[in-house]
């Protein structure tokens, strides 16, 4: 069920996922349509015309749900025919165009980054949740540069952060910053072709 801030109306639509409650993913487009990816089912999810008051496309995503807490992480939009998300099962950042139903298949990027999370502890279930708690990706709209923001564990009581900057089909940069502040650093867009902002959330 959706609700429109602006308007006394309620939309409603049914779907194949079974799961009750999920929290879900969700990416408005300029034209509203309304993606919905239920974050705690087997991948499912809804490409929906919030006008129209019908569904467009419907399908789900590959990976075991049982494996991580949810399939679907951090959904932006790359782009009005394009989200991009990270597949919490396989680790990769991967974008979907939800009109067709496929994936790009040169969004194949390793996120966790293997800086942020080696190779060898990608098998505790426990440091992969903690990889991803600390994940969040932002989307600069006009060169479709995703910058992807991670804490680092540390033992001296810093704060490490990791911003990598990806295009289709390249890791462009990568940069680490140490921090003595409490407050969780985000990352933002500056504008829409090539600056993001990291700042403390309560800045």
């Amino acid at each position: 069920m959706m609700e429109n801030i602006f308007y006394s109306s309620i939309k409603e639509f049914e779907t194949r996922s079974t799961i009750i409650n999920s929290t879900k993913s969700i990416v408005p487009f300029s034209n509203f349509h309304i993606f919905v990816g239920f974050s705690f089912s087997d991948g499912h999810w809804v490409l929906f015309d919030s006008l129209a008051n019908n569904i467009i496309n419907e399908g789900k995503i590959s990976g075991d749900p049982n494996k991580c807490l949810t399939l679907f992480h951090s959904v932006r939009a790359l782009d009005e025919n394009t989200i991009i998300f990270v597949n919490a099962d396989h680790c990769q950042l991967s974008a979907l165009n939800p009109y067709t139903g496929e994936l790009h298949k040169k969004w194949k990027h390793k996120v966790p980054t293997i800086e942020a999370l080696p190779k060898e502890k990608r098998s505790d279930v426990q440091k992969v949740d903690k990889a991803f708690a600390g994940l969040d990706i932002q989307v600069l709209k006009k060169s479709q540069k995703v910058g992807v923001l991670e804490t680092v564990p540390t033992v001296n009581g810093e704060n490490q952060y990791l911003v990598t900057v990806f295009n289709e089909d390249k890791l462009e940069c990568q940069l680490e910053y140490s921090s003595l502040e409490r407050n969780p650093m985000r990352l933002r867009p500056g504008d829409d072709e090539n600056i993001f902002i990291l700042s403390t959330r309560y800045s």
